[in-house]
């Protein structure tokens, strides 16, 4: 199976997890301690700020919509101030996610594994687009 197809349907079977299973939603406070406690566990307990955590929750939040915040399990942030969230993938790899905003309000997860690249894009309206493509998913 080539990484292209593989990727796919990892992320089918993660989006597809999170539609089934029907992951929680984490309440404010929650999402503020996750979020405290991935900041702290990864970059230390001085990096603690108010502005670095609100954008932590917020991009918790985005990805929980991708079905892949619970399974962050760190993150770095580069010179220039973007995040990267790390996700353990199957044989060792491991996911880099950076997540944007786009001005028309849609939502777009950079995704890098190994050599690998793909853009998963949650428009306003929550239609999926995986590389610019109708992504659906069946139950």
């Amino acid at each position: 199976m080539n990484k292209s197809i593989r990727f796919l349907v990892i992320a089918i079977a993660l989006i597809a997890i999170a539609i089934i299973v029907g992951f929680k939603l984490y309440s404010n406070a929650g999402e503020a301690e996750t979020a405290k406690a991935l900041i702290s566990s990864s970059l230390g307990e001085e990096r603690l700020e108010k502005d670095l955590i609100k954008k932590v929750t917020e991009d918790l939040r985005l990805l929980e919509k991708a079905g892949s915040a619970s399974f962050v399990e760190e993150l770095s942030i580069d010179e220039d101030g973007t995040i990267t969230y790390i996700i353990p993938g199957g044989e060792g790899l491991r996911e880099e996610v950076k997540v944007r905003k786009e001005s028309n309000g849609d939502v777009v997860l950079d995704i890098q594994e190994g050599d690998l690249y793909n853009e998963l894009t949650i428009t306003r309206s929550g239609k999926l687009l995986m590389n610019g493509k109708d992504l659906i998913v069946d139950e």
